[in-house]
C-alpha cells in the first residue's frame, strides 16, 4: 500500500480504481485544469528484484507499469523503487509470454528509477503485443546498478490500453519485416 501511495504522488492522481474487465490493472484519473479535460492512465504494480538493491533490506523492491498520454502522445512508463541506471549505462529488454525479446529505444529519466518508452514506433509495438498478453517480463541491464527484473501479470490489458489512450490514439504498429512473420 505504501508503494501505491508513493506512485500516487509520482503520477499526480488517484490510483486504486479497478478497471472493469482489466485484470489487476488500476485506473488513475485526474483533471487537467488548464486544458479542461480528464486525464486517465492505467497502472500495474509488482515486485522487482535487483541484487544490489537487496543489500538495503529497508527499501521494498517494487516496479510499476503505467500507460498514459504525455503532451498529447501515448507513452509507457516503468517506475522502480530502486535505481536502475542511466541512459549511458543501462538498457531495457522486455518479453511478452513466449514471444522473442525486444530492445526498444527507452529513455531513463534523471531520477535513475523511471524508464520511458516515448517513440511512437516503440509504443505502438509494445501496446500491440501487450493487448492480448498474459505475462510481461522486463529487465533493465545496468553496468553500475546491475540487472533489475520484474514480472507483470498483464491480463486485461486491452481495457487498460483503451482507457489510457482515449485522448491520444495509438499509431498503427509497423508492418512485420519480410521473413520475420509467423510460419504457417
Amino acid at each position: 500500500m505504501t508503494f501505491a501511495c508513493a506512485l500516487c504522488g509520482c503520477a499526480g492522481g488517484n490510483i486504486g480504481t479497478p478497471l472493469q474487465g482489466g485484470g489487476e490493472w488500476k485506473v488513475e484519473q485526474r483533471a487537467d485544469r488548464v486544458a479542461d479535460q480528464p486525464i486517465q492512465s492505467a497502472v500495474l504494480v509488482t515486485k522487482s528484484r535487483n541484487v544490489k538493491a537487496a543489500r538495503d533490506s529497508t527499501v521494498p523492491q517494487n516496479a510499476s507499469l503505467q500507460l498514459l498520454c504525455f503532451d498529447g502522445d501515448p507513452v509507457v512508463r516503468f517506475f522502480f523503487t530502486s535505481e536502475v541506471g542511466s541512459d549511458r549505462n543501462s538498457r531495457l529488454t522486455y518479453k511478452f509470454d513466449n514471444k522473442p525479446a525486444a530492445k526498444p529505444n527507452a529513455r531513463i529519466l534523471q531520477d535513475f528509477q523511471t524508464v520511458m518508452l516515448e517513440e511512437k514506433k516503440d509504443v505502438a509495438i509494445f501496446t500491440n503485443d501487450l493487448r492480448d498478453a498474459k505475462k510481461l517480463d522486463i529487465t533493465v541491464s545496468g553496468l553500475v546498478s546491475g540487472n533489475t527484473i520484474a514480472e507483470f501479470n498483464v491480463e486485461g490489458a486491452a481495457a487498460a490500453i483503451e482507457a489510457s489512450y482515449k485522448n491520444c490514439p495509438l499509431p498503427a504498429p509497423p508492418a512485420p519485416r519480410p521473413g520475420r512473420g509467423k510460419k504457417g
